[in-house]
């Protein structure tokens, strides 16, 4: 005969169940937990569940918020990332006189980009606040990659007039590898490094102040991911325009479409200089016609786009500073120098970068191939299409 449970059985029940609740496991263990978390949206839920959480949280805030914020970002791109979120705070130059300080840049560079960081210095840096800018920011560049990715190893679609044809391309096999991610992720955060440093002030950093505080920190091969990063941010700025077949029924939406139809024009580096957040709010608008409406804002002051010089533009500077690779011959044909100089000194150089030289042969050879005539790619448009300069695999289209 079953016998109700006794008083005692009940409360050992009771206790039992509750030993395995976090608001009543030591604040310790309830720490130790938080320090797992690999993302912030679970840590802000779980300190607003109750008191002692949140108590938990706050006597330590500093040092949570900053193991996660190294679990959920990664050493593979931590570091670009907290460069970036400090170039917000660079202020070289000056509005209300309309001077660019040089100097401000150098020193930023001198401080931030003389070496690439591989541990933080202060394992309790950030609090809530002031970690979700990286957050948010890693989010955007996160889908940008992803976009990247998916395009260069996607079907091909062209549009002719209101119907849209799938080019004969297969997508690639295998997909692209959390390292060939990760690559495009550092080019995307360098592509907001830039212009945070040089952005769009009236005087302009000097061309030697670009070299000096920005490209010589990179190989030749990063400055190429820089220009396929670019390449293709630009696409999706197009996409809008390009891909909707209601896209041209005014005059300044068919200027639109023939002002972005070239990655040096002032018109596309006014775009991509609002940077990697304008981008993504752009890519994940509801519609086309959404996009072109926030194309259209920026522009809206400018009476001749054309006409509004960008002195920074990173499409020249790019060409200027870090000249495109000379693809004339095969890799096994470049002498010592020559492959050293492609890859020597490069900004990231250590296990998170997947080894950049021992990647440079496959690569390469991809872009030899991709340039039927050989020689050098001034407008680096076909192997930018193709992302060659991201991948330790690859089978072009």
């Amino acid at each position: 005969m079953d016998l109700a449970p006794t008083s005692i059985s009940k409360q050992r029940a009771r206790t039992q169940r509750d030993s395995f609740r976090m608001d009543k496991l030591p604040m310790e263990i309830v720490q130790n937990i938080f320090f797992r978390i690999d993302n912030f949206d679970t840590l802000r839920s779980a300190i607003l569940t109750c008191r002692h959480l949140h108590a938990a949280f706050t006597s330590r805030e500093r040092s949570i918020v900053t193991q996660v914020l190294v679990n959920q970002i990664g050493w593979d791109v931590l570091p670009e990332a907290i460069v970036v979120d400090e170039s917000f705070r660079l202020e070289a130059y000056n509005s209300s006189l309309g001077t660019y300080d040089s100097q401000k840049a150098e020193e930023f560079s001198k401080k931030h980009l003389s070496h690439r960081m591989t541990s933080l210095s202060e394992p309790a840096r950030w609090n809530l606040a002031e970690a979700l800018p990286l957050v948010r920011l890693h989010k955007v560049v996160k889908f940008l990659a992803k976009q990247i990715a998916d395009y260069i190893c996607g079907p091909r679609y062209v549009r002719q007039g209101q119907l849209m044809y799938r080019l004969p391309f297969e997508p690639c096999e295998p997909m692209p590898s959390s390292e060939g991610l990760y690559r495009i992720q550092r080019a995307l955060y360098r592509f907001q490094l830039y212009w945070n440093m040089f952005g769009l002030s009236e005087a302009g950093a000097g061309l030697a102040t670009r070299r000096y505080a920005y490209f010589r920190i990179f190989s030749v091969w990063e400055n190429e991911q820089l220009a396929c990063a670019q390449h293709h941010l630009l696409r999706i700025i197009r996409k809008p325009v390009d891909m909707d077949p209601f896209a041209h029924h005014d005059a300044f939406e068919c200027y639109l479409s023939s002002s972005l139809s070239e990655s040096g024009s002032e018109f596309s580096q006014h775009a991509l200089s609002q940077g990697l957040e304008y981008i993504y709010e752009i890519a994940t608008s509801e519609t086309f016609a959404d996009a072109r409406k926030l194309l259209k804002n920026i522009f809206s002051s400018l009476a001749e786009p054309s006409l509004a010089p960008i002195p920074n533009n990173l499409f020249e500077s790019l060409r200027r500073c870090s000249p495109p690779v000379d693809f004339g011959r095969p890799f096994r044909e470049l002498d010592e120098e020559d492959r050293n100089h492609l890859v020597e000194n490069p900004y990231c150089n250590d296990n998170h970068c997947s080894y950049m030289s021992e990647l440079l042969e496959a690569t390469y050879d991809l872009a030899y191939t991709l340039d039927d005539n050989g020689g050098e790619l001034d407008e680096r448009g076909t192997c930018s299409e193709e992302g060659y300069a991201f991948w330790d695999w690859y089978y072009p289209h």
